[in-house]
């Protein structure tokens, strides 16, 4: 079956890679006036004390920081799935392929970006 490769939907989101600096999640500058920009932050304190642990927090960072990666895996799996899914055995074939992107998952454990 030959498959055609299909574009990522144009992300609406800032573009990566995010990482996280202190309490804010940062992405490269798009205009290069800064090295970076906040794109979001995880909130510490609160009048309420309506806040995360600090180990969620720092969960949180870690996690929202690996997103863009995240979602562009994600897109790989589901072209691979779409291009293979006449195959009988393309779930076990996908996860064979994929083998970079759970690698790449592994990386950003290893990073301590996700735990």
């Amino acid at each position: 079956m030959t498959c055609v490769e299909k574009t990522p939907p144009t992300a609406r989101h800032t573009p990566g890679p995010w990482d996280y600096d202190m309490d804010y999640i940062v992405a490269p500058d798009p205009n290069e006036r800064h090295p970076d920009i906040y794109i979001a932050d995880i909130a510490n304190s609160d009048d309420e004390g309506r806040v995360a642990s600090l180990e969620q927090q720092d969960a949180n960072r870690r996690l929202i920081a690996a997103a863009p990666a995240l979602l562009e895996a994600l897109f790989d799996c589901v072209e691979y799935l779409e291009c293979n899914r006449a195959d009988a055995v393309s779930g076990v074939e996908a996860v064979g392929h994929q083998t970079s992107i759970l690698l790449d998952a592994k990386r950003y454990r290893r990073n301590n970006l996700i735990s």
